[in-house]
């Protein structure tokens, strides 16, 4: 289908939910297929976005006018409905993540700083709302979020990448953690010299390891890390531009947007296959992790009005 320029995309098995920056829209589907929802039609560059099997939650990284410092974080019903105002007068909010009690988000910071300013926020998930809390400051333009819990409902750790900073070319961009639920914990770097990493995505494997997959889009390349028994592993070198990732029943799929590829790896250490090619500046990648299931994924486009979302059956 055609549509403006969807940027990030996620799945909960039964819709499909993208948001469009250049058009200001959140947008919901059905994974067979059908008629589109609008979520939101007057957004500030809609970003990063998430569903909790209620809600749908995103960010708006807010205006070029206000520097981004007038970014924020929005929810709604699945289906549509009141939109609701969970954070304001945030900076440049990229990526989005909710749990059983929280809205968690990262903020990107400013180019004034060369990105050096941004944070991981919070705030409850509660009906009235409350105080937004900064869990980490001092970050290099901190992107993708990614929340793990060991009891099924709360998350009791927190990982990002970040991007990197404008004035060293981006080449200091990292995987960072946080423990939540410590007194006195502080973020810390997990890998570090990761050129623009982006796509983040983390599962516990076969050998009960919980390992980080990401892309640096800068740096060409998909990486891996071991947490449980620490070690950082190469999955793929010689990449162009990826973007998103995700972890699906058989194998690693990421997007190259450069290359306008769909790729995937099922093993650490065997070559990449392209699933899919001629795709147009594809970005944010989502699916179920389900054996059969279909994948989908945003190509951005060209000119703002040329996007669409490609879908695929590994």
């Amino acid at each position: 289908m055609s549509l403006g320029a969807p940027y990030q995309i996620i799945d909960d098995g039964t819709n499909v939910y993208w948001t469009d920056q250049f058009n200001g829209l959140v947008l919901q589907m059905p994974v067979v297929g059908g008629a589109v929802t609008t979520l939101q039609s007057l957004g500030n560059s809609p970003g990063g976005i998430t569903v909790d099997g209620v809600n749908v939650y995103w960010t708006e990284w807010g205006t070029e006018l206000a520097g981004y410092t007038d970014g924020a974080v929005y929810s709604t019903p699945i289906g549509g409905g009141a939109i609701t105002t969970i954070a304001s007068a945030q900076n440049a909010p990229g990526y989005v993540a909710v749990d059983a009690s929280n809205v968690y988000w990262t903020n990107q910071g400013s180019a004034a700083n060369s990105f050096t300013d941004g944070t991981v926020a919070t705030i409850p998930l509660a009906a009235d709302g409350g105080v937004v809390t900064t869990l980490a400051t001092g970050l290099l333009s901190p992107e993708t979020l990614l929340g793990s819990t060991s009891n099924g409902t709360t998350f009791d750790t927190l990982y990002w990448t970040n991007y990197g900073s404008t004035a060293n070319n981006f080449a200091d961009g990292s995987i960072d953690t946080l423990a939540l639920g410590v007194a006195g914990a502080k973020a810390t770097v997990a890998v570090a010299n990761q050129a623009g990493s982006f796509g983040l995505a983390g599962a516990t494997l076969s050998n009960n390891d919980f390992y980080l997959f990401w892309t640096n889009n800068v740096g060409n390349a998909v990486e891996a890390a071991d947490l449980t028994t620490p070690g950082t592993f190469e999955v793929a070198i010689n990449q162009s531009s990826p973007f998103g990732i995700m972890i699906g029943a058989d194998g690693l799929y990421w997007t190259n947007s450069g290359a306008g590829t769909v790729s995937k790896v099922v093993f650490i250490g065997t070559s990449p296959a392209t699933l899919t090619s001629g795709q147009n500046t594809p970005g944010g990648i989502t699916g179920d992790a389900t054996t059969g299931a279909d994948l989908f994924w945003c190509n951005s486009g060209t000119t703002g009005s040329d996007g669409s979302i490609g879908t695929s059956t590994p």
